[in-house]
């Protein structure tokens, strides 16, 4: 196993040639032929098997491509435990045998790779509200259309009885046309102000039919006729 160490600074010589790995450390040779080293004696070949089995290909597969490439060996892997993550970074050189060998730092990143996780895991839990937010916010912007339109079809409708004012209830036209009117002009200053502001929508709403109902109210005190009563609900 690899010290427990915060940062693994220990220099490591991997000699490489005709596909196998021979791994040198403090005068112990282990051949290495793509499965795990051999020798339980070394102290690379315990640091390959405390690899994660996952993982260890990958570390052969970029020992291969750095002896090929004559590229600096940089490669992340984990501990058995899946918890501890160390980075490799080595420099290969090449002999006048043709062996590659690898000079380079082992460093413990564990604690990087959580601050990474959690960096991903926060990312996501924030995406997750945004989406969650934009959506209460569509369903804001779809009710305030709704009561938009209800609005508009109040202002419609007082517009439409403008005639039965003048013709049933003649003595007193004007003053409904007065009421009339300005329930129309409450209702159209609602739109406006809630145009933009979908918050607002629900107050307005609520705004346009309190002035429209306090002047329905009014209109049905000056009504006395039965008939007249009865087509001024109607018109409500």
């Amino acid at each position: 196993r690899m010290p427990r160490t915060t940062n693994i600074e220990q220099k490591q010589r991997f000699p490489f040639r005709g596909g196998q790995l021979n791994a040198y450390r403090k005068r112990s040779r282990i051949e290495y032929d793509g499965g795990l080293a051999s020798s339980s004696s070394s102290h690379f070949s315990r640091f390959f098997d405390s690899l994660l089995a996952s993982d260890r290909r990958s570390l052969h597969d970029a020992l291969e491509e750095s002896a090929r490439t004559g590229n600096p060996l940089v490669w992340e892997g984990r501990l058995k435990d899946g918890a501890r993550w160390i980075d490799m970074r080595s420099l290969p050189h090449r002999n006048d045998e043709g062996t590659v060998l690898w000079t380079g730092i082992a460093t413990d990143i564990t604690h990087t790779k959580s601050t990474e996780a959690a960096l991903r895991e926060s990312r996501s839990q924030l995406a997750a509200l945004s989406f969650h937010l934009e959506a209460a916010k569509e369903e804001r912007r779809q009710q305030a259309r709704v009561n938009a339109a209800f609005l508009l079809c109040a202002v419609i409708g007082l517009l439409c009885y403008l005639p039965f004012d003048s013709w049933l209830i003649a003595p007193h036209w004007p003053l409904f046309w007065a009421g009339r009117l300005g329930s129309i002009g409450l209702i159209v200053a609602c739109l406006w102000w809630q145009h933009g502001h979908p918050e607002r929508s629900e107050m307005a709403l609520l705004i346009g039919a309190l002035g429209t109902g306090l002047f329905l109210a009014w209109g049905a005190a000056w009504i006395d006729e039965t008939e007249i009563f009865f087509f001024w609900n109607i018109s409500t």
